[in-house]
């Protein structure tokens, strides 16, 4: 099933269109195009973010100019064993408490010493240098219907690309629309 919408004073479009794509030049930045991994598993997602986020780190980018965005709560436990297990400082935004989840989005600004890791929107305004995005097909939006998803997760990971200033990189694993549609950008810039 192809993913479709209707814009305003216009006919449907789907992913496959090309007007449907904003080109990188409107964002007037320059810089490397965003990368994309696939990956076997949220396990491996982790793994390939930790060792992206130190060889950063071993080559000269400061720890505050770090974020590591994620889609799923699974892959927020498998990043917390990858960091840990090679040392990696992290801070991260949410936190549980007595009362449930918190955001320290206001602490968040002030850590300078830690890669900042959080939910996709939980760092929304904030930009950093260099960002990673995993579990990109595993996003599922709370309190949002099922038919709803697609365009929900979309928006979700718009808000968490866009704290990118000057590298992106984004791993997925699985197969989703989402996973599918970043392919096809990244096919349609190696061509087009």
């Amino acid at each position: 099933m192809q993913p479709s919408g209707v814009w305003k004073n216009s006919g449907p479009v789907t992913l496959h269109d090309p007007a449907a794509l904003i080109p990188p030049e409107a964002a007037k930045r320059s810089g490397p195009r965003p990368s994309l991994t696939a990956c076997r598993d949220l396990r491996g997602e982790a793994e390939t973010i930790a060792k992206r986020v130190w060889a950063m780190l071993h080559s000269g980018v400061a720890v505050h100019d770090i974020a590591v965005l994620y889609g799923s709560s699974e892959l927020e436990k498998e990043l917390q064993a990858a960091f840990s297990s090679r040392d990696l400082p992290y801070f991260h935004v949410q936190q549980r408490d007595g009362r449930g989840w918190r955001i320290n989005r206001d602490k968040a600004v002030q850590v300078r010493d830690r890669v900042r890791t959080s939910t996709l929107t939980g760092i929304k305004g904030l930009e950093f240098s260099r960002v990673l995005v995993g579990g990109v097909n595993k996003v599922h939006v709370r309190d949002v219907e099922e038919g709803n998803q697609f365009q929900a997760a979309k928006s979700q990971l718009y808000a968490a690309m866009t704290r990118a200033m000057d590298e992106l990189e984004i791993t997925m694993s699985g197969s989703g629309e989402i996973g599918a549609a970043l392919r096809e950008a990244e096919r349609l810039m190696r061509v087009g």
